[in-house]
């Protein structure tokens, strides 16, 4: 179980311990601008190692000051594990765990997951193919160990292929590539698939508990090879396809142009429905993979929720509440209370003056 947390030095704030001992929903409220989001950021570069809203962790590091520090305490198997998290001015990252010092990512990730939803969620929906390739790679690869791999080997393939194009290379060298890239087409393609049937599960299983105008929802995958269920038949599509690639002079097919789409009542839902059923698909999406992720690694999960039912009316906002499994760790964040203290029994604190204390 996740025990407490503890920040000092991060972007606006000062030094916060707050504790999930006696409740595990913690929620937050305050006006804007007074390191709401900064509290759920830390907690997420606490369990990611990277941050959801910058590239260079130097960035959270406050002007005058050198470091940040972060800290979770952790009781499992009656043994009490205490993992910090030290940022220099650089960005650079230094780990211990129970005062050792820790120089893998896995070490880390063996701990506990983290989760994080916001109002931008919506852009799940709305948003570019590689937007959803990319959440969909992240959450894979946090518990397949073989998706990771392939993914990684796709990757590199993939680089050199389009090298190759760029360099006017004879084709006999990318046929190659191809034919490593084929049997990797067919494993990632199929992970992804079941997966997003998993999730398609647990999204339709939500809705037949609450009151929502879709009845069933359809995630359907998009691909030019996903028929195609051989790799001698994929290397054939690919290798039929060269010149067209040729001319491009880059790799046009595989899982790195794929995509899926969402559909209800068999309608396109981007295209039928409004923001805020958009926005509440893309929230049971990301509690689905937070449900499977969990079920998966056997961990704690910690989900962070910030602001992520706008445009979504008040019943509806505590239903969706209501869902949340009791055994996930939450911190929820508000400009409203009356919002808050309607949806859930919880610990109520506010952020002043980046301390964070409780109302």
């Amino acid at each position: 179980m996740i025990h407490s947390i503890w920040i000092k030095s991060f972007r606006c704030l000062k030094e916060n311990l707050f504790s999930f001992e006696k409740d595990p929903f913690i929620s937050i409220i305050s006006k804007n601008n007074v390191g709401k989001t900064s509290l759920l950021e830390a907690c997420y570069v606490l369990g990611n190692l990277n941050s959801f809203t910058t590239k260079n962790l130097a960035n959270v590091v406050p002007f005058e000051q050198d470091i940040s520090l972060i800290g979770i305490k952790l009781n499992h198997l009656n043994r009490s594990l205490n993992y910090y998290l030290k940022i220099d001015s650089l960005g650079k990252k230094y780990i211990t765990l129970n005062n050792q010092v820790v120089r893998r990512k896995t070490d880390i990730q063996s701990l506990f997951r983290v989760n994080y939803i916001s109002s931008d969620s919506l852009f799940f929906i709305t948003s570019q193919p590689s937007f959803r390739r990319k959440e969909l790679d992240q959450s894979l690869s946090q518990f397949s160990l073989s998706y990771r791999k392939n993914l990684a080997t796709y990757k590199r393939l993939i680089l050199q292929k389009n090298k190759l194009f760029k360099m006017n290379q004879d084709t006999a060298l990318i046929r190659n590539i191809n034919k490593l890239l084929a049997p990797l087409i067919i494993e990632i393609q199929k992970e992804r698939i079941l997966y997003l049937r998993e999730v398609e599960t647990r999204i339709n299983e939500f809705f037949n508990r609450i009151k929502f105008p879709l009845q069933s929802l359809e995630i359907k995958y998009q691909s030019k090879t996903q028929f195609l269920t051989q790799a001698d038949q994929v290397l054939d599509f690919l290798n039929e396809n060269l010149s067209k690639e040729s001319l491009s002079r880059m790799s046009l097919y595989g899982p790195h142009r794929d995509d899926f789409i969402f559909i209800g009542n068999e309608r396109v839902i981007k295209e039928f429905y409004s923001r805020g059923v958009c926005r509440t698909v893309a929230y049971f999406f990301q509690l689905s993979q937070s449900l499977i992720m969990q079920d998966k690694t056997q961990l704690p999960m910690l989900l962070l929720l910030d602001e992520p039912f706008s445009e979504i009316y008040k019943d509806l906002k505590s239903e969706l509440i209501s869902q949340i499994p009791n055994s996930f760790y939450v911190i929820y964040t508000s400009t409203q209370k009356d919002e808050i203290t309607s949806l859930k029994n919880s610990s109520l604190y506010a952020i002043n003056d980046g301390l964070i204390c409780k109302i």
